[in-house]
Formats: C-alpha cells, sequence, structure tokens
C-alpha cells in the first residue's frame, strides 16, 4: 500500500519506488530473483536494474529489515545509516590519516555527513546520501603505492569499487576524477617519489580494475 504508508513530508514518489528496490532486494534472497533484471516494472518487457538506482548495495544487506518490518521502514533506516555512515567514515579517515585534533575531525565528518546538500536528498535519495564509502575509496587508491602489497591492497580497492558500483555510480565517477585530479597533481608535486612507486601503485591499480 504504497499510497497509504508513505512517511508524511519525506520522499513521495521517490519513496515509492525506493520501498520497491528494496523490495526487490529482500526477493532477490527469497525467491533467488535475478539482481539485475525485473518483470515487475514495464511489464511484461521489465527493466534493466543496473540502468536505475537500484541501490543493491544497500537493499540486499537490509533485506531482513524489510522482511521483518517492509520497504517503507527500510528506506528510513537506510537514510539514517547512510548519513550517519558518511560522517562517521570521513571522521575516521580525517582523524586517523589527516589531521591530529580530533575534534577538527568531527566538525568536518559531521558536515561532510549532514551538509545542507546531504539533508536536502535525504528526503527520498538514500542512494545519493549512501556515500560512506567514498572517503575509503579515497583511502585505498594512495595505498596502492604501499610497497609490496599490491595484491592485497589492489583486492581491497576493487571490492569498495564493487560495492560502490551498487550504491550510486555517480558518485563513483565522481570520486575516481577527484582521485585522479589528486594522484597527478601530487606526482607532478613529488616527481622522485612518485617514480619510485609508480610501478607499485600501477600493479595494485591492475588487481583492483580486473
Amino acid at each position: 500500500d504504497p499510497g497509504g504508508r508513505v512517511v508524511a513530508g519525506v520522499g513521495g514518489v521517490d519513496q515509492q519506488f525506493f520501498e520497491f528496490v528494496m523490495a526487490h532486494g529482500a526477493r532477490v534472497l527469497t525467491d533467488l530473483q535475478n539482481p539485475l533484471f525485473t518483470d515487475r516494472l514495464n511489464a511484461p518487457m521489465g527493466v534493466n536494474m543496473m540502468a536505475n538506482t537500484s541501490v543493491l548495495g544497500m537493499s540486499i544487506p537490509l533485506a531482513p529489515v524489510t522482511l521483518l518490518f517492509g520497504p517503507h521502514i527500510t528506506v528510513l533506516v537506510a537514510m539514517v545509516l547512510s548519513l550517519a555512515g558518511t560522517a562517521a567514515a570521513w571522521y575516521w579517515l580525517l582523524s586517523r590519516h589527516v589531521v591530529s585534533n580530533r575534534f577538527a575531525a568531527f566538525v568536518a565528518g559531521g558536515f561532510c555527513g549532514f551538509a545542507p546538500a546531504m539533508l536536502s536528498q535525504a528526503v527520498g535519495h538514500p542512494n545519493f546520501i549512501a556515500q560512506f564509502l567514498i572517503p575509503l575509496i579515497g583511502w585505498r587508491v594512495i595505498k596502492l603505492a604501499e610497497p609490496g602489497r599490491a595484491v592485497r591492497n589492489g583486492l581491497i580497492l576493487g571490492l569498495l569499487v564493487v560495492w560502490q558500483a551498487f550504491l550510486n555510480e555517480e558518485f563513483l565517477l565522481f570520486a575516481a576524477i577527484g582521485c585522479l585530479c589528486f594522484v597527478v597533481t601530487w606526482a607532478l608535486a613529488h616527481r622522485a617519489e612518485a617514480r619510485a612507486r609508480f610501478t607499485t601503485f600501477v600493479a595494485g591499480l591492475g588487481v583492483a580494475t580486473a
């Protein structure tokens, strides 16, 4: 009953769509349905779920919530976890690898997770606010240059990229562009060190790509 169970003031039609994809993720587990295709939209021809914002990276892990409480609750849980998870991920990255002041990392992480642009999307677009993997992807790109661990670091990055692709491909593209700009700029500013790390970096990137 999507018309009667939409939470007032939240997402309207968008929330109804994401309720559908949350239910689709649950059916992937219970009915062994194809996660990349469904005939419950555009019947009888069906639709390619990867050509839509199917958020399989959330709908499948949250399938127990959907089965217990319904997809309308799952959408709300996904929104809360996405906002808080994004803030927590940025806090962890900043406090562990960027700044020594934990309060500064807390403020910055909170802004990344709860900035106006994030909250404006938290009204029915869980795919836009599920950015908790973005700081981890950036961190693991930098770790590709770590000597002696090309396979391990490449595998970790590759798995994070795959997970992000099943959350939001747009932000994966933005993250890739950002990482490319950072790596190129850093390499131009530290040419000797970049040359020394080039082989390891490329090897790890090859593993991640594979």
